[in-house]
């Protein structure tokens, strides 16, 4: 084979693989699309998407689905397309304390999500295990998300108010 039937070989190939990628619903063009294929993967949502957040090579869907929250992970993929990462589910939230919160970890992908039900609450903390301490003020539509890049899970997690007062407090139980 020649070189020219070669190159044209490959091209053929390649717009193949990246057709039936695409037409799978394995990639997407969108970021937002691959959210709304993730959620369509385990038959939830549509969430509406309260807060995006970029990380090194992907990003953070904080979404909201009736009595639902979720934070899913969407991973560039080959330079231009997006996928679904890990983590791909809602949970339903209680409401018997100040705060619901759910953390996963997953390197380099660790978080602590969740909704305040108390309005006082202005500060979200979260103590790892490795002494480090991370601190938002930030709230989107209720909702909070704290990140970390290493594989350090986190003992407690607390809410304060505008005065510096503790609102809520839980230790994390380790295995």
């Amino acid at each position: 084979m020649n070189r020219k039937r070669k190159i044209l070989r490959n091209i053929i190939f390649i717009a193949i693989f990246i057709s039936f990628a695409l037409l799978s619903g394995m990639f997407y063009i969108d970021p937002v699309a691959a959210y709304r294929g993730s959620e369509r993967s385990i038959h939830y949502g549509p969430s509406e998407v309260v807060h995006v957040e970029d990380f090194p090579g992907g990003k953070y869907f904080l979404g909201k689905y009736d009595r639902w929250i979720s934070c899913n992970i969407i991973k560039k993929s080959m330079g231009v397309f997006w996928s679904a990462g890990s983590y791909v589910t809602g949970t339903e939230i209680r409401y018997d304390h100040p705060i619901y919160y759910e953390a996963q970890y997953g390197q380099p992908n660790a978080r602590a999500y969740g909704i305040r039900h108390d309005e006082s609450i202005t500060k979200m903390e979260v103590h790892l295990m490795d002494g480090t301490v991370i601190a938002q003020e930030k709230f989107h539509e209720d909702l909070f998300l704290l990140t970390w890049e290493s594989a350090s899970e986190f003992t407690k997690i607390i809410a304060y108010d505008d005065d510096g007062r503790m609102v809520f407090q839980e230790e994390r139980p380790h295995y």
